[in-house]
């Protein structure tokens, strides 16, 4: 028998973009060119006074670590943001890699554990391409 449970999970939530929220990198591009030049290539900092790129990731490496060991089949519907940092929290990759992965959206990343560690088994498939 299988058992279907559903829970919001606030570590997976979107980063968190501050005072940008809702704005096009063109509209963010021409009122603060600085701030997102900076923001795009220093994963320590959030201009727009949200959260770093350097915190979402240690929250999706919490997140990796927390169900890791657990059994079964799990299902999480993530935003492009959350799925680069759990990718790049299971291939140990440095913060300054989060920009270097394109996500599509409504893609399909599978992520598997084998209780000792994680693995990565497709990235980006969406639906009736190919």
């Amino acid at each position: 028998m299988i058992t279907e449970t559903f829970e919001v999970e606030e570590a997976l939530a979107e980063l968190d973009h501050g005072r940008w929220k809702g704005a096009t990198l063109q509209a963010i591009a021409a009122a603060e060119p600085e701030n997102l030049q900076a923001w795009l290539t220093d994963p320590s900092i959030a201009p727009h006074g949200g959260e770093t790129i350097v915190a979402l990731l240690e929250r999706a490496r919490i997140w990796l670590r927390g169900r890791m060991e657990r059994g079964g089949r799990h299902v999480v519907i993530a935003n492009q943001s959350m799925v680069r940092a759990l990718i790049l929290g299971i291939i140990e990759a440095p913060a300054q890699s989060f920009w270097r992965l394109e996500v599509a959206p409504l893609s399909t990343t599978e992520m598997s554990s084998d209780g000792q560690r994680w693995t990565i088994r497709t990235m980006g498939a969406v639906a009736g391409s190919g």
